[in-house]
């Protein structure tokens, strides 16, 4: 919490909102393609072989709607859950990242 926090009072209004919208779009596209990778091995593994390839697209697309449904009512009634879940993945970033970025920044032996 503390990048979004430290961009908030040191970057301009505008250079947050660019930054938020990265971390935003990041976010989506991982969701994006969890949800691709979870509809296919549902609709190919599971049912594929029960109805064959000709109705696997409609599988796969009946089950993105259901799985995004249940995703979306998840979401929508447990909103403090979701932000400490978020938290908790900034703070794993952070803690993964964090030192050795600040190697980078002063230890001279660590470019090499």
């Amino acid at each position: 919490m503390i990048s979004l926090v430290m961009a908030e009072k040191f970057l301009p209004p505008f250079l947050f909102g660019i930054m938020v919208a990265g971390v935003s779009a990041a976010a989506m596209s991982t969701v994006d393609s969890q949800l691709l990778i979870l509809t296919t091995s549902i609709s190919h593994d599971m049912f594929g072989k029960k109805f064959g390839p000709e109705k696997e697209l409609l599988l796969s697309r009946t089950f993105a709607l259901i799985i995004s449904s249940i995703a979306l009512l998840f979401a929508l009634s447990a909103k403090e859950f979701i932000y400490s879940l978020v938290f908790y993945a900034w703070g794993g970033l952070a803690s993964s990242f964090g030192p050795s970025l600040i190697l980078l920044l002063y230890w001279k032996r660590i470019t090499k």
